[in-house]
């Protein structure tokens, strides 16, 4: 494994999870919903921009990586947004979250395990 790949596969992730971040900013900033609203709120432009990143990024990963590795490592956003909305938004992380987070992270290593015993080409 390369160094350059796990860049693109982190950088991914950091950009997934930057627009998940501004996305909940977008709302609280939000006042009602118009478009008038969306248009002027420049954390919709951030989300944007972060998702683009995202997609460069993640097609620079998928070029290098077996599909299954890179949607093992693209799990780890789910303890990344728990951390992060607690820290940015001071949201509780509660023993249910952790629990959550750690079953969706060991249900993608077992797809991703299986996925490899059955392309053993890749």
């Amino acid at each position: 494994m390369h160094r350059i790949s796990l860049i693109f596969v982190m950088l991914s992730l950091i950009f997934q999870a930057m627009a998940g971040v501004m996305g909940k900013q977008a709302s609280l900033a939000l006042e009602s919903f118009s478009l008038s609203g969306v248009l002027h709120n420049p954390f919709y432009f951030g989300v944007l921009f972060c998702l683009g990143l995202q997609a460069v990024t993640w097609q620079l990963a998928l070029r290098r990586f077996p599909l299954f590795y890179a949607y093992l490592f693209m799990s780890l956003i789910y303890p990344l947004l728990l951390v992060s909305s607690h820290f940015i938004f001071n949201e509780e992380i509660t023993i249910a979250n952790v629990i959550g987070s750690a079953v969706i992270i060991a249900g993608v290593v077992v797809l991703s395990t299986d996925a490899k015993k059955a392309c053993p080409h890749d």
